[in-house]
């Protein structure tokens, strides 16, 4: 009758164990809802022209960088069709030339 008793006690340990980690990817899950909201590039990139980041010619790698610091991960292959309609609209502007772009209000 022990190894029963020993048996049912361990199980109460595991479903314990179990409900406390049920209850903490819960908390988890909404607050990963919660921040996962995504700023289109578009909207950043505006945003960063608006606290003068481009005062100063930056390069993608900058820009990338600057976006991350802020808390948006991008890819470079991503950002370059965004940053290609930031220049067609006129709220950024490129210099240089081709393979070494500056980009700046």
């Amino acid at each position: 009758m022990s190894d029963i008793d020993d048996i049912n006690k361990v199980l109460q340990k595991h479903e314990k164990r179990i409900s406390d980690l049920e209850k903490k990817l819960q908390v988890t899950s909404k607050l990963r809802r919660h921040y996962t909201k995504k700023i289109s590039a578009m909207i950043l990139l505006t945003e960063m022209k608006k606290s003068r980041f481009f005062d100063k010619p930056k390069s993608l790698s900058e820009i990338i960088k600057e976006m991350g610091r802020r808390g948006h991960n991008y890819k470079r292959t991503s950002l370059t069709q965004t940053i290609q309609r930031a220049i067609r609209q006129q709220t950024i502007h490129r210099k240089g030339k081709r393979g070494s772009w500056q980009y700046g209000s």
